[in-house]
């Protein structure tokens, strides 16, 4: 099963706890590097790993919190980030087995001030965490999350060099320009939405959620009716079919047809009824 059905699926998913807390059960006098125990204590972060999956865990972070380079380099350790991650998400895998165990790249900030509130820049934290995720990546996690940031400009970074380094390089666009949305940044949406299009020309996600920014931008009707028509010539779901209709609506309220407003709306309905 691919990560995103099992997202999609009615039921909850379970992740598991803190790693470093399990690690200290197992090495109580352990000072320095955790993500360095990948390549120097792999038992310990595979028993970790099997604890929380025989526990009923779907979801297992790979230990690799601190080690993008820039965090690596407190410990000397900085040349060495490739090979942490790597490992991290092989041991991860490799604790799994052939179990329905969903492995998860964990990213989380560099630990410096970003700028101008400090001397690393926005350039050098997005390079650190575009090796750290590749490298994730290559190792063969499922998703990756980044977590436990304050700092917007560093999550939007990490978020940026996910987007970029993860294979399915759609659905990490796509959920990039969700979020820059919610940011404010509508230019940076639109940016990625019509990168979405490129990249997956046959997925309805792209022209509906383009149509949805245009609608939001007030640009030109006729291109935003062609887009969601084209997003609804391409829909595989109810939910997408809802919103389409939804979006359609929008636009003949917006021409003054309301008849037309009347019909979408209707069917809109309709295939929202059948989500439930």
């Amino acid at each position: 099963m691919r990560f995103l059905d099992r997202l999609h699926a009615p039921s909850p998913i379970l992740l598991d706890g803190a790693m470093g807390t399990l690690i200290y059960q197992h090495l109580p006098r352990h000072t320095g590097c955790i993500e360095l125990l990948n390549l120097e204590r792999p038992d310990v972060i595979r028993s970790v790993h099997a604890a929380y999956i025989e526990s009923g865990a779907e979801i297992i972070e790979t230990n690799t919190f601190g080690a993008n380079p820039l965090k690596l380099a407190e410990y000397g350790q900085a040349a060495r980030c490739l090979e942490i991650n790597r490992e991290a998400a092989r041991i991860a895998r490799e604790a799994a087995g052939g179990r329905r165990v969903f492995i998860a790249g964990s990213i989380g900030p560099t630990g410096k001030l970003i700028e101008p509130m400090g001397e690393t820049s926005v350039e050098e934290a997005r390079r650190a965490f575009s090796m750290q995720a590749r490298a994730l990546c290559e190792g063969g996690v499922d998703l990756i999350i980044i977590e436990t940031m304050s700092d917007l400009e560093e999550a939007r970074a990490a978020y940026a060099e996910e987007a970029s380094a993860f294979p399915r390089e759609f659905q990490a666009r796509f959920n990039l320009g969700k979020v820059l949305l919610k940011l404010g940044d509508r230019a940076g949406y639109m940016d990625n939405m019509r990168e979405v299009v490129k990249l997956a020309p046959k997925q309805a996600e792209g022209y509906l959620f383009l149509a949805r920014g245009l609608l939001i931008e007030q640009g030109s009707l006729d291109e935003i009716q062609a887009m969601i028509e084209k997003g609804l010539s391409l829909a595989q779901t109810s939910e997408l079919k809802a919103f389409g209709y939804f979006l359609l609506a929008d636009v003949y309220d917006r021409r003054h047809q309301p008849e037309k407003v009347s019909d979408a709306l209707e069917k809109a309905n309709e295939y929202k009824s059948k989500e439930r």
